[in-house]
């Protein structure tokens, strides 16, 4: 059996939306993939932007405060953890910040000797 690549599209910024927005230990029910899907646009309007209502709730030029979902997963048989996800509007300005600020932040990591917490030699 041979394995398929995934070809990854580098100009996809919504991406980040499946690997850098969310806490790494959420349960493995929970993704972004749907979110993902609808605020991607495969040529024409995606669906947040092609609903009215969804464009107004999902809509960034607001500026309205939102509030992280809080919820608690087990640390230990005895301890629990609170972990937070983002709100869905605030995932999209983290893809605009990506966007908009790719090069810059390609270019400020090559800058430092350390990488991940690792001093490069």
């Amino acid at each position: 059996m041979t394995k398929s690549k995934i070809k990854l599209e580098k100009r996809d910024f919504h991406r980040a939306l499946l690997t850098d927005v969310l806490p790494y230990e959420v349960p493995f029910i929970h993704t972004n993939e749907g979110f993902y899907l609808a605020t991607k646009s495969k040529g024409g309007p995606s669906v947040v932007d092609s609903n009215r209502i969804l464009k107004s709730i999902f809509t960034t030029s607001h500026h309205r405060e939102t509030n992280p979902l809080a919820y608690n997963i087990a640390k230990d048989s005895e301890n629990d953890r609170k972990l937070y996800l983002v709100h869905p509007v605030t995932q999209l300005d983290i893809v605009k910040l990506y966007k908009n600020y790719n090069q810059l932040i390609s270019h400020l990591c090559t800058r430092s000797s350390y990488y991940l917490g690792i001093q490069r030699k």
